[in-house]
This record gives structure tokens, sequence and C-alpha cells, in this order.
């Protein structure tokens, strides 16, 4: 007898991904990387083929990533990415400081 998927379950599973977190109602979480950066998608398309002796600390999206990522052997860390994230957004996206308006004579 073939053991199901139970939510919140890592697996082996089919598909580029190799690793899946099982949510139910046949959708997985799977780590992606797209465009340089990693990121959890979820996703019908693997099947699995077993169940993992490493399994995630609980559901949050830190634990699902940190879990997939040493699964998949990548040395990386959802805390990694956030600060690597925040050293390269910071420069990007806080925009200079606004020129001060000059002040205008109070009305009499």
């Amino acid at each position: 007898m073939t053991r199901l998927p139970a939510h919140g379950q890592l697996w082996q599973v089919t598909g580029p991904s190799g690793y899946g977190i099982y949510l139910g109602d046949g959708y997985w979480n799977v780590l992606v990387r797209s465009g340089g950066e990693y990121t959890l998608t979820d996703t019908l398309s693997p099947c699995p083929v077993r169940l993992e002796e490493l399994q995630p600390a609980g559901m949050t999206w830190a634990d699902q990533f940190d879990t997939l990522a040493a699964a998949g052997g990548l040395g990386i860390t959802w805390a990694d990415e956030v600060r690597r994230y925040r050293a390269q957004g910071l420069a990007v996206t806080v925009p200079p400081p606004c020129p001060r308006a000059p002040l205008e004579p109070r009305d009499r």
C-alpha cells in the first residue's frame, strides 16, 4: 500500500523542483528559481515519490523555504535571502530625500 501525503509533509516529488511540501487537495509548495531568486510557489503538478526524513518545523514561509532549500542542497535560508533583499533593495527602493519647499510668507 502506498502512503499518502499529509498536510505539511516534505516529500521527494516528480518534476524539476525535486521536493515539495504537501498543502492538501493536490497542491504542493515547491521552491523555484526565477530571475536569480528562489521563492515558494504552489503547484498541482508533482507526484509524491518518497517521504523525506527531514520535515519542516512548521508551516510558516521561512520554515518551508528553509526545509526545501536544505533538501535541495542549496545552502541558503530564508533569513539569508531577507538580508540579501534588504541590502540590495534599500539602495534601490529608498528614494532620495525630498527637497524642502520654500517657505511662503504668512498672510498678514
